[in-house]
């Protein structure tokens, strides 16, 4: 059987300290942590369910700063959810970038 693995369009990296305020239509807001982060997207540790293919908006938070940007749910397992940023400014694009 082959497996077919997509291949990331970018670098991920640790997120140590990064915290997110997810907020969907049809949940409460909760927080999660970030496992990790690139401007592709992020790994958030939650307990929260989301559908996949549902938009969410996240508040992500750091240390040095915070930014608000929607993404879309690809993948819901037992300890969090991965998300693809769909409107990610070009400013906290390059603050990611110089993490």
């Amino acid at each position: 059987m082959r497996v077919h693995r997509r291949r990331r369009l970018a670098v991920r990296i640790p997120a140590i300290g990064w915290k997110a305020d997810i907020s969907s239509g049809d949940s409460e807001n909760t927080e999660a942590k970030i496992v990790n982060l690139s401007t592709g997207g992020a790994y958030l540790m939650t307990e929260a369910e989301y559908q996949l293919d549902s938009k969410v908006n996240l508040r992500i938070k750091s240390p040095q700063m915070s930014f608000f940007v929607t993404a879309i749910v690809l993948r819901n397992d037992p300890y969090g959810i991965a998300v693809r940023f769909l409107d990610l400014c070009e400013s906290s694009r390059c603050s990611i970038l110089e993490i």
